[in-house]
């Protein structure tokens, strides 16, 4: 149940052999490299070249790469099945000789060029519209457009836009000031037309100044227009639907060539970026060592239960190599590793979920799993939905035999849930809620059922209320001895018989004088007195850390205030009667409208079947969110909470890591 020990590494390398020394750790991945401790005043320039070429670079084209043709390729895989594992296993030496053949920097540069030319087209296509929606608005217009754009030596013309009853005082106005010297025009829409107002006037080019004054004064707008639109509306409308059409061919056309480069290149793209992730992580590792001109230093971390692996693949490289394994110094940070058996191991990530466990404490993975599965089998109560749940992680467990650990332990996880459920569900006789007794056709089954169930929770809900409390109770109580446990690992012997032990003791004695006062009064001295006794260790030892006897006897007091928060933690176990009932309660909801909708003429089955899958598929699903949570809250705030102590760093191997294929190492090539 402890968080596995691990050994501090000290690796001197000579340089000749770093690179070799590196690949055989990352294809291991049983170490983690730590970056050394440098001075904030230490130039990169002055420490010693590392071996190797950059990476970085490679590796930016080719995320470039990946990102930008995303769109334009279509995965024969498919995402799910990437996700889950669907790879191709590939070897170290096959990446390194794609690398040597694909040059990232050509490819991306061959994209690039082309999606300037989308980017530029694009916005092209855009000004067109723009301008298309700008001549629709004034359609009417039946001057050469030169006349605006460009005018004569003397004349110029003018567009604008505004509300028609500001355009109206505008063209008067105008005509005022204006008289014989200039030519205006208004266009008002018909009443319940969505065509805007526009106006437009011809005047000598000496009036310009006073014109912008009424624009102003009057709030009308200048129509802007590009010098190239010379000819009348119809006829620039005709030559920008050409351009628009001319346009979308050409980015057709580079659409259609993007698609025909990732089709060709993507694979070995992906693969490439693959590689050069690995060969960067392993460059990085190199770069966050401390170095000579001739040694590299790699300081880092091994469980110790692979400090034997560490040494023998080491051993071919006696001769450049110089290993030194120490224990944890007190002011060390170690990475936190959980090994647990593989029935445990699924809630691993439950726990990494909460946060990593201190170095040295206890590690509840397994110790919280017989609660969690039965707490979540309590709370989804089916065991039709836990068969269900049970079939799809099977499933995918069977159908993706790659797939990353991570989510085969997740899968994992929700087929132990699946299983949990079902004994539970068959337990309190809960098959699709009271689906065998709902529907009579399914009457052969009641015997079979009623052999097995052993709780009806809706006919007797303070029974299982009753249990749920005592799980509660008994949940509690191994959290207080885990705690108990790690104090005594850490000999720590004082601490676990005041700390837990005098709780452990006040609290039984609580329950048996409860027990007496309501059901066996001979054992109610029995409980007051362990009450008393573990009342007084606690009011004597709580208080030990404060400096003086006052202090200390208040803190010792006031520590008693503590059994009201267990037992506010007794009584949130009661939502596992909650959640159960609600999920039955709901299931049959869901039978009897079927029934109901049954009975109905010619369409009745058919609603019926709608209504029982439709409506159990929703349950299952609204359900399980809080099968889960409220089982995991219980273990994080009622359970973790009397023993567990986070703020640990997750250990980081140092392996491949990779997207789209599965790398394997030279003895897999």
């Amino acid at each position: 149940m402890a968080v596995a020990r691990v050994k501090k590494i000290e690796l001197y390398v000579h340089r000749t052999a770093v690179e070799e020394v590196l690949s055989v750790l990352q294809e291991r991945g049983i170490t983690e490299i730590a970056a050394a401790e440098r001075n904030a005043a230490e130039e990169p320039s002055a420490r010693p070249a590392r071996s190797g070429g950059d990476y970085a670079a490679a590796l930016n084209d080719v995320n470039y790469l990946v990102r930008y043709l995303a769109p334009y390729y279509k995965d024969p895989v498919g995402t799910l099945g990437r996700i889950l594992g669907e790879r191709d296993d590939v070897s170290v030496e096959k990446l390194a000789a794609l690398a040597e053949k694909v040059d990232a920097g050509n490819l991306a540069a061959e994209v690039r060029k082309r999606e300037r030319r989308l980017t530029e087209l694009r916005s092209d296509v855009q000004q067109v519209k723009s301008l298309q929606q700008t001549l629709a608005a004034v359609k009417s217009f039946k001057p050469p457009l030169s006349m605006v754009t460009e005018g004569t030596r003397l004349v110029a013309g003018f567009l604008g836009a505004g509300r028609a009853e500001n355009l109206l005082e505008w063209k008067d106005a105008v005509e005022e000031a204006f008289g014989a010297d200039a030519e205006c025009l208004v266009s008002v829409p018909s009443q319940g037309s969505r065509d805007p107002a526009w106006g437009s006037v011809f005047y000598l080019r000496s009036f310009e100044d006073k014109l912008s004054e009424l624009c102003l004064k009057h709030s009308v707008a200048k129509i802007d227009l590009p010098s190239s639109l010379t000819g009348t509306v119809a006829e620039e409308q005709k030559k920008l639907s050409d351009r628009l059409a001319a346009l979308g061919q050409e980015e057709k056309y580079f659409v259609n060539w993007l698609q025909s480069f990732a089709d060709a290149h993507m694979d070995e793209i992906r693969r490439l970026g693959d590689y050069l992730t690995i060969m960067k992580t392993r460059q990085d590792a190199e770069d966050e060592s401390e170095r000579t001109e001739q040694v590299v230093l790699l300081r880092g971390w091994v469980p110790d239960s692979k400090a034997a692996e560490l040494k023998q693949i080491l051993a071919p490289h006696e001769k450049d190599v110089d290993l030194r394994l120490s224990d944890p110094a007190e002011d060390d940070d170690p990475p936190i590793v959980l090994e647990n058996r593989n029935c445990a191991k699924p809630f691993e990530m439950l726990t990494m979920l909460y946060g990593a466990p201190v170095y040295g404490s206890v590690d509840p993975s397994f110790p919280m799993m017989p609660f969690f599965l039965l707490f979540f089998g309590m709370c989804y109560a089916d065991a039709g939905y836990g068969i269900v749940i049970t079939a799809i992680a099977v499933y995918f467990l069977k159908k993706y035999r790659k797939m990353p650990d991570g989510i085969k332990r997740a899968l994992t996880l929700v087929k132990y849930c699946g299983i949990a459920t079902v004994i539970y569900g068959a337990v309190t006789g809960s098959w699709m809620g009271d689906m065998i007794d709902a529907f009579p056709f399914l009457g052969f089954l009641r015997p079979a059922k009623n052999l097995v169930t052993l709780l009806e929770p809706m006919k007797d809900p303070m029974l299982l209320l009753g249990i749920s409390l005592a799980l509660g109770i008994v949940h509690i109580y191994y959290g207080i001895l885990l705690a108990a446990y790690a104090n005594v690992r850490e000999r720590r012997w004082f601490a676990a018989c005041a700390d837990q032990g005098g709780w452990l003791l006040l609290l039984t004695g609580l329950l048996i004088f409860g027990v007496g006062a309501f059901a066996a009064p001979r054992v109610e001295p029995l409980g007051k007195n362990m009450a008393i006794a573990g009342a007084l260790v606690l009011v004597l030892t709580q208080g030990r850390e404060k400096k003086g006897i006052v202090g200390k006897f208040v803190s010792g007091v006031l520590s008693l205030y503590n059994v009201t928060s267990y037992l506010g933690d007794v009584l949130s176990y009661s939502r596992l009667l909650a959640l159960g009932l609600v999920g039955g309660a709901v299931a049959m909801i869901i039978n009897l409208m079927s029934k109901l909708c049954g009975g109905t003429a010619y369409v009745g089955w058919i609603l019926a079947l709608l209504i029982f899958f439709g409506g159990h598929v929703f349950s299952m699903v609204i359900n399980i969110l809080g099968a889960f949570v409220h089982p995991l809250r219980l273990q994080y705030v009622e359970f973790f909470g009397k023993f567990y102590s986070s703020g640990g760093t997750a250990f980081e191997p140092f392996c491949y890591r990779s997207d789209y294929v599965n790398v394997t190492g030279r003895k897999d090539a």
